[in-house]
């Protein structure tokens, strides 16, 4: 169960427990359901915990991972100046106010949290239960080539019913992050795995302008390999 410690979760998450006024004190039990968004089915394997505030990384205090049905339970003592919390864990390579996860230690087997990350008031009551959908989500490879030289940030960011999910930017190897006819690029990406999702690739400058921009729609389902090839023309 590796979790990533990063001190700016730290601060996010003192900054929404701090002030809180009268506190139910003591033993705290959460029961948490993890389920398939689509089916219904529990998903197993998916790591959440409660932790502490602490420098400079936050100490966990419990932690468990979903059984067989999608089940698991937390349980700590909790006072209010302790500012536990509880977290699932979060795959931090996507750039999002979603919240995306993954199974055990399979960082392949990807799922985005069914609507905003959660934040759970433990000072509230005694007993919690938690349900979660998790939408499975589908790898795709993006691959790309150049017919005009381009300068900036590749950019990729995807979208569900005008929504944005999540964004993905590479910079190139040349000084000033120079894209050459010549060049061709890879990324790996995932998607909702039963609807269709708009990608728009672009390149921005310095002050994060568009010079370049561009839509195409994408059926993670009937995608021919699971490949999608772009082109910057």
């Amino acid at each position: 169960m590796k979790t990533v410690k990063l001190i700016t979760q730290l601060v996010l998450f003192s900054f929404l427990i701090s002030g809180c006024e009268d506190d139910i004190e003591g033993h705290k039990i959460i029961n948490i359901n993890f389920t398939n968004a689509l089916t219904g089915v529990g998903i197993d394997s998916i790591h959440c915990f409660i932790g502490k505030p602490g420098f400079p990384y936050y100490r966990t205090e419990s932690e468990t991972l979903s059984d067989k049905n999608g089940n698991c339970r937390l349980e700590t003592d909790f006072y209010s100046s302790s500012r536990s919390y509880f977290v699932i864990s979060e795959d931090l390579n996507f750039d999002s106010q979603k919240l995306f996860t993954y199974r055990g230690n399979d960082a392949t087997n990807k799922y985005r949290l069914k609507g905003n990350k959660p934040y759970i008031n433990l000072g509230k009551n005694t007993e919690f239960k938690l349900n979660f959908q998790l939408i499975p989500l589908t790898k795709i490879v993006i691959s790309c080539e150049f017919k005009k030289e381009l300068q900036g940030y590749r950019n990729y960011e995807f979208f569900e019913k005008g929504e944005s999910i999540y964004k993905l930017s590479r910079g190139s190897r040349y000084i000033n992050d120079k894209w050459l006819v010549i060049d061709k690029d890879t990324d790996i990406c995932y998607v909702n795995s039963t609807s269709e999702t708009k990608l728009v690739y672009s390149i921005k400058n310095s002050a994060n302008e568009s010079v370049y921009s561009k839509a195409v729609t994408i059926d993670s389902v009937a995608i021919r390999n699971k490949t999608l090839h772009v082109v910057y023309d």
